[in-house]
Order: C-alpha cells, then structure tokens, then sequence
C-alpha cells in the first residue's frame, strides 16, 4: 500500500469501532478502506497496487466474518459521534440503485431500474438514511440497506393495497426509521433534535403512524391529495387536503432567490405565498386497521405550501408549487420558511448518492457474490461520504485549522504542487480545499466560488498518486524538498 500509515488518521478514526471478532480483519479493513479514498474513481486493483495487499483485500471481501452491516456499523456510531455538536441534524431518507448487468456470473442479483426501458436490468437496491445540518454539512449515514430486489408480487394495485406493508418495500421507509430511533437513543442524543425528511414517495399512512410511535418529527413532500378532517374514518365527508390549504389565509409572501437550468441566466427571483394548516388525516379506508396494524385512526398533521405568485417571465411548468406534510404544529411565515430550508436539504442526499454512483465509481465492482458487492459498497460509502463531507467543509468551517483533513505532509505537498511554495502558517481549511480543487482542475478565479465534489476528488487523487510517488522515489534512495 502506498499511503503512509500517518496519513490513515480519519479511516483508522472512521473504523475505531468495527467489529469482526478478529484484529486483523479490523487493520485489513483500515488498509482497504485507505487505498479506496485515496483513488476513489479506480477499481480494487487500480487502488492497490501492491500484489500482497491486492491478495489480501480479495481475501478480506471472501471472509465469512465480513460484510456490510459489520462495516457502516462502526461508520454510524462515528456519524452519532459528529451529531452530538449540533442542535438540529436533518436525516434525509432516499432509495438508489447499483446496476451490474454487465456481471453475467455474479451470484445474488436482482431486478433494478425501470422494467419497461431495462428488463434485464440487474443489481441491488441502497435505502440509506444520510444526516446533514442545516448548513448542509453532511455528517455521515445513519442506516443503509442493501438488498436484491425480487419480482415483485404486487404490481397489481388491488393487491398491493390489500398486502401489509410488512410484506412490500415500501417498508424500507419505516424500517430505516425504527433504525436510526434506535441509534439515537442508544447514542443518548437527547439534546439533539433530528428531523427527517423524505420524498413523495415516503407520503404513506404507516409512515406517520410509525413516526408518532417513535416520537419522530419528519417532514415529507405530499403526493396524495387525501380527503381530509372527516368526522369518521369511513364517512364520506371531509375536503380534499389542497381545497381546504387553498381556502385558507395565506401567511405571507415572500421573495426566495432560486436556481434556474440555464447555466447562463444562474438564479432568479421568485415571489412565493407561503400557506400552513392543521389537519387530521384519517386512515386509508380500503385498508382493515386490524390487519394493518394501524394503532391511529387519524394523525394530526400540518400541510404546508409554498407557490410561486404566476410571472409572465417564467413558464407555468416552471413555476414553484410545493406542498409537504410535517408532524409540527407551525403557525408563522418563519416557520414555514424553516420548514421549506430543512426540506431542501434532502438535495444533499441525491449529491451523494451521484459522489457514490459517479465519483467513486461504485458499479464498477467485478466481485463474484452480491455479498462481496455489498461489502464493497459499504466501503465506499464511506468514501463517497467523506469526499462530501469535504465539499462543504469550506462552506461552513471556512477558518478551521487545515490539520482537521490535511496531515502535515499532504499540506506541505499541496502546497509545493500548486503554488510553488510552502505553505503560510495561517492558511485555513477553505485555502487548502480551494488548492485541493484547483489540483483537480478548478480554476479558482474570483468569480467561481468554492470547488465542487467532482474536482475535490479528483484533486484527492492527483495528490495521493504524487505522495506515492515521492514515497517511491524515497525508497529508492532520492531526495526530495517536500
């Protein structure tokens, strides 16, 4: 392995806590998972390069002892460890895929994607649970699962409405609930309030019943338009949830600055009437409460909107409508407006989902069993973490001493690489990632912000393979100034 051991600092911290009943699996996942991070775009073999190292890696991927709940379980008490410094940690929730049609032998599959356009399509499905504040500082996972998808029975709707959500995936939304509930009181977190925010797709009765019983506040982005406040949960009277928000007095306008597609034209504003109100949303009907389980014949919720007053300079497709459900009483234009920043920093998931998928190459994998795969993308989610956790690090710690990513070396090397000296004693965490980023190809004229995810890891790399090098060279008996 190239890396000196010195330089492991946040892996060896990140798996302090692992457990695979042996020492040396332990130290043999810190070494894998270093020669990772430090090519994160390479396959295993382009990552270590080293014979011995390589044989071992296989040898750890084909141990009985390992696999990915063993690996993200000492990642999720780190990711606790980082929460605890903050007053509100936003956990957003989302479902992703890893296609590897491509592995005609590979045992373990199953179907991804869309059936219609890839029939054929073949991988495993990832429901992770991300934390990030409200700065969009990600923190870390808090629950993924990964599994095979199998045909499902239930694509005919009057069957699937009938079956407990036991039995169908939509229980991934309530599973990784209960999971990261458990975590946080076992991490005795009380001081911490955690909110979870979810898509349209989590918009499900069971889910609010399962966050009432776990004492769990979330905010989730309507797609049904329920009939609501009814006198019983079989009566036919009620209002439709968005008649009812509509008739309501609105709380205010306000002007919000949003991005626009065109890169050209960057953002625009946007004038936006904010609505709020409680409403009580009775159990699905056409569902028996005693073979559902629902323990609730009605939740209290408040909906909230937020849509754009109409402006003959932008499309009507185009315009702002949204409309989410929290288990939060609010009652003002600043709470919604809270509620509407928390829920956009579910993004901050699907960024990481594209880091894990498109920065560390994820599906590239040609291990042999979807247990081996599954195990290496666990490993690389925590990669795909910490390159995130890096691109926002100059956003919301921008004076922090270098020393909290950078060791000395790496510091020094940076330096010497992109500026052609050594470094100021005063540089800050923000200076060394915009030299990271312009070791990736950020040109880092004034106008350009800060470097993005893309550019970050490829900075990583570019300064890995240089300190190998030199490394290399050193064994070699040369001398170098850095």
């Amino acid at each position: 392995m190239a890396s000196l051991q010195k330089e492991e600092h946040w892996v060896a911290k990140e798996l302090t806590d692992v457990d695979f009943g042996d020492n040396r699996l332990k130290n043999r996942a810190i070494k894998v998972l270093t020669s990772l991070s430090d090519n994160p775009q390479g396959s295993i073999p382009e990552s270590i390069d080293n014979w011995s190292e390589l044989h071992g890696a296989y040898r750890f991927f084909d141990n009985e002892k390992v696999n990915g709940e063993k690996i993200l379980g000492a990642h999720f008490l780190s990711t606790l460890k980082r929460c605890k410094d903050f007053k509100i940690v936003l956990v957003a929730h989302d479902t992703s895929s890893a296609n590897y049609s491509g592995l005609k032998k590979t045992s373990g599959l199953g179907e991804v994607g869309n059936s219609k356009k890839s029939p054929n399509a073949k991988g495993l499905i990832m429901h992770t649970a991300y934390a990030v504040t409200p700065d969009r500082l990600a923190l870390g996972l808090l629950e993924q699962n990964i599994w095979a998808r199998e045909t499902s029975a239930y694509k005919d709707p009057s069957v699937r409405n009938r079956a407990r959500i036991e039995a169908k995936e939509s229980y991934k939304w309530l599973s990784s609930l209960q999971a990261v509930s458990k975590r946080v009181i076992c991490g005795d977190l009380a001081d911490t309030l955690f909110i979870h925010v979810m898509d349209r797709e989590a918009d499900i009765f069971d889910v609010f019943c399962e966050a009432k019983e776990l004492d769990e506040t979330f905010i989730i982005r309507a797609k049904n338009n329920r009939r609501v406040n009814k006198k019983s949960r079989g009566s036919d009277d009620g209002i439709l949830m968005l008649e009812s928000l509509g008739k309501s007095k609105p709380l205010g306008r306000i002007t919000i600055e949003v991005p626009t597609k065109s890169f050209l034209e960057g953002k625009r504003q946007a004038l936006i009437e904010v609505r709020a109100q409680q409403i009580s949303v009775p159990a699905p009907r056409g569902r028996s409460m005693k073979d559902h389980n629902f323990k609730e014949s009605s939740i209290t919720l408040t909906v909230v909107s937020a849509n754009e007053v109409p402006n003959e300079d932008v499309e009507e497709e185009n315009l702002i409508n949204w409309t989410l459900l929290t288990n939060v009483a609010i009652a003002s234009t600043e709470q919604v407006l809270f509620c509407l920043d928390y829920y956009c920093c579910r993004w901050q998931i699907e960024v990481y989902h594209r880091i894990l998928k498109t920065g560390c190459n994820v599906e590239k994998s040609r291990l042999s069993e979807a247990k081996k795969i599954k195990s290496y993308i666990a490993m690389m989610a925590i990669v795909a973490w910490h390159i995130h956790w890096l691109n926002y690090l100059a956003k919301t710690k921008p004076k922090a001493s270098p020393d909290l990513v950078f060791t000395k070396q790496e510091q020094l090397t940076l330096s010497m690489l992109v500026l052609k000296k050594k470094p100021s004693r005063s540089a800050t965490i923000k200076d060394y990632l915009i030299l990271l980023g312009r070791l990736g190809g950020f040109i880092g004229r004034k106008g350009d912000g800060l470097p993005g995810a893309e550019v970050l890891w490829r900075g990583w790399h570019k300064l890995k393979e240089t300190m190998a090098a030199m490394k290399t060279l050193s064994d070699l008996g040369f001398t170098s100034c850095v």
